[in-house]
């Protein structure tokens, strides 16, 4: 069978905005350090009681509704999503600041205006941060260069051919690389905070492993009203595919059928034929042709709700890909203390984070569902649950036969002392002790001392460990209520 290939037809894009999420590991020493720093660098923190933010971050005509935010979410959610108290260890801590300045991208074909409205770091419990970027391009476009400026910006480090690079131009210089922008222009020392640890084996890696040198992309693209929204324009939209080398517009398959498919199992349609979501375990992204007014809601939509799900989303990936790293990286025999770390972040997690129903609106709930699904986290704490158990019965199975074993050595030795040795020396062995009739001691009244004094020994050892462990496991406590 012959399939003749897909004609693209160009669209116009009255309104784009992107949202760039580029999730980081934080050191764990870092994050007192991290909270003063944003502060002093004029970072707000996010406060869902403070009305006179809701429209500082988002542009002119765009704004979001706290109370309304906060009624989306389950009483629970909101506990760790929007917490009352700003130094709350295990909940979002977010932190805005307006930017307000332009930008252009450059490219080997074209010169793209944008406008960076606003950025946050959002500080997470298990030692992650989240850094947002708020854009919209300022200049009418057509819907494949939105998708190719989407495509580029998200590269964190420049990989394309010498020929095919592209540019971030301020009012001052010239990066050629996003992280180089990010780190020079938007915030600067964002690599001080970042924890290599877990980059110790690579060769090229730069970012901590949860990375892949591309940013999360969250997404609204406006069409006119006249513009119909097909199968090809989603599966680009969610794919991002801009133009090709040859600077036509591009899609990255040639059968119809499998694009309806795969766009069939990442789409919600409620409300169409004007207005579709699509997601993978990268994008988000809107497409519209309604009204501008109505527009201007679904941006408004894009800033609050969907910006929260999709955080919520990706935090519980990247904690679940976190915890099953860690796991792969344990040595179960010499890490003991790391295994009951493990164990209780498991647990935390699943307790307190990741619930079934966690939304309480029903259009939320489904792309929130469909975001869960795309990123496979189901899937990934039920193998998280499944480490659980294993490291359970490994600790259990070590800690009883350590002691059994040093229960069965004592036992012996006691009653050896008890029966033998004891009987031997004891009257020597009463205040003050006298030692010079060692001197006369036969072999076995030797024997008889030697055993009473390991019995002894091997009792204050157990009892040492045993308070110790006490004291270890209360002290981890502390530092990790």
């Amino acid at each position: 069978m012959v399939m003749s290939p897909i004609t693209l037809k160009e669209k116009d894009a009255n309104t784009v905005i992107h949202q760039f999420i580029f999730p980081f590991s934080i050191r764990k020493s870092a994050y007192k350090e991290m909270r003063a720093d944003l502060e002093q660098r004029g970072f707000v923190p996010f406060d869902i009681r403070n009305t006179k933010l809701e429209n500082a971050f988002y542009g002119e005509k765009h704004q979001i509704s706290h109370r309304e935010l906060e009624h989306l979410f389950l009483p629970f959610t909101n506990q760790f999503l929007f917490p009352s108290n700003t130094q709350d260890a295990l909940s979002f801590q977010r932190y805005s600041k307006i930017v307000n300045e332009d930008y252009e991208m450059l490219t080997p074909n074209s010169i793209l205006p944008f406008h960076i409205h606003s950025v946050d770091i959002v500080l997470c419990p298990y030692e992650i941060g989240m850094f947002t970027i708020r854009t919209a391009l300022t200049r009418p476009c057509t819907f494949s260069e939105s998708l190719e400026f989407a495509r580029r910006f998200r590269a964190l480090e420049n990989l394309e051919p010498k020929d095919e690079l592209s540019y971030i131009k301020s009012k001052n210089a010239i990066y050629d690389e996003i992280l180089s922008f990010f780190n020079e222009e938007l915030l600067p020392d964002l690599l001080h905070w970042l924890d290599d640890e877990d980059k110790e084996d690579t060769s090229f890696e730069r970012l901590p492993f949860f990375i892949n040198e591309r940013m999360f992309t969250i997404s609204l693209y406006g069409l006119p009203a006249d513009e119909t929204i097909t199968n090809a324009d989603l599966f680009r939209a969610v794919r991002l595919h801009g133009f090709n080398a040859q600077n036509e517009a591009y899609i990255g398959s040639s059968s119809p059928e499998y694009i309806a498919e795969f766009v069939k199992r990442r789409i919600y349609e409620r409300w169409a034929p004007n207005t579709y979501y699509v997601a993978d375990e990268h994008v988000l992204s809107c497409m519209t042709n309604a009204s501008h007014g109505r527009t201007i809601t679904l941006a408004n939509e894009m800033y609050g709700r969907y910006y929260y799900i999709f955080l919520l989303n990706l935090f519980h990936k990247i904690v679940l890909l976190k915890l099953s790293n860690h796991y792969g990286r344990l040595q179960l025999d010499s890490n003991r203390d790391r295994v009951e770390e493990l164990i209780r972040g498991i647990t935390l997690f699943s307790s307190r984070f990741y619930y079934r129903e966690m939304v309480s609106e029903s259009q939320l709930q489904d792309v929130f569902q469909l975001l869960r699904r795309m990123h496979g986290n189901d899937e990934l704490l039920k193998d998280v649950k499944q480490t659980l158990s294993a490291l359970y019965d490994y600790q259990s199975n070590t800690t009883s036969k350590r002691s059994d074993y040093m229960l069965r050595i004592l036992t012996i030795f006691t009653v050896i002392s008890g029966i033998y040795g004891m009987n031997q020396v004891i009257d020597d062995l009463k205040y003050p002790i006298h030692w010079k009739r060692a001197e006369h001691y036969s072999v076995f009244e030797y024997l008889a001392l030697v055993v009473t004094f390991i019995g002894i020994a091997v009792s204050l050892v157990l009892t040492i460990t045993t308070l110790w462990g006490i004291v270890k496991t209360s002290i981890r406590r502390r530092r990790n209520p």
